[in-house]
């Protein structure tokens, strides 16, 4: 059977072949000299290059101190503590079942967030802005969730760190529907409620990947920390 390829059919054949080829590949570099290592496949129509590419483009460099390598692929934490990514020891693990570009680039991005919180915690942290902030929005959620019938206790409001139960509460009994209703204008994520980590987290997500007005309107302390960590720094 004689088949005609014309121009077109050519170059489309070309880009999808390329596009795979580049999904199979197993070592990538961002930033220079930071290993991608995928560890699993995956799937073909993520573009890892230009996913990689974006976040540096978004991301100063500064930002990334610290970061040794990036794994993508199946990690027990993902299932044990139900998330696609985390930041340990230098490292960030991302999931490799993504569903499209913007999830994976997400992924990255918020856990930048975790690791430049250990760099620049003191910046962040230092003067007690933000933790103000999102403990006055903790107690706002209390008495909301309070009034709707849940039986909360104080102490977990005022807790800053991460805490799976507590994780578990928002999401299996208040679900995240009436969560995201009752948190409109409060908090810029439903997640961004479950710590004080989370809170910074999300909010660096969505002032680099989504709308930095937002973030200044609904988060301000969160917004001044951010720009200035996004500022050049000589020292890096």
């Amino acid at each position: 059977m004689k088949i005609n390829i014309t121009r077109r059919n050519l170059s489309i054949y070309i880009k999808e072949s390329a596009t795979h080829n580049l999904s199979r590949k197993k070592e990538y570099y961002v930033y220079g000299d930071v290993l991608v290592l995928v560890k699993d496949p995956v799937p073909h129509y993520i573009d890892l290059h230009s996913c990689l590419r974006e976040v540096e483009s978004r991301i100063p460099k500064h930002l990334v101190y610290g970061l040794d390598s990036v794994f993508i692929g199946q990690f027990p934490e993902f299932e044990k503590q139900q998330i696609n990514a985390f930041y340990r020891d230098g490292a960030i693990y991302i999931t490799n079942d993504q569903e499209t570009d913007d999830d994976f680039i997400d992924d990255f991005v918020h856990e930048v967030a975790h690791l430049a919180e250990k760099t620049y915690g003191t910046d962040i942290y230092g003067d007690q802005a933000v933790s103000r902030e999102f403990l006055g929005k903790r107690q706002k959620l209390f008495y909301m969730l309070k009034e709707e019938g849940f039986n909360v206790s104080p102490k977990d409001f005022m807790n800053l760190d991460y805490s799976f139960e507590f994780d578990m509460f928002l999401l299996n009994q208040v679900g995240y529907p009436m969560l995201t209703q009752l948190t409109v204008g409060l908090f810029l994520t439903p997640y961004g409620t479950t710590s004080l980590a989370e809170y910074f987290a999300e909010s660096f997500e969505f002032y680099v990947l989504r709308d930095q007005e937002s973030v200044k309107k609904i988060s301000p302390a969160c917004f001044v920390k951010i720009s200035e960590l996004m500022e050049d720094k000589d020292d890096f």
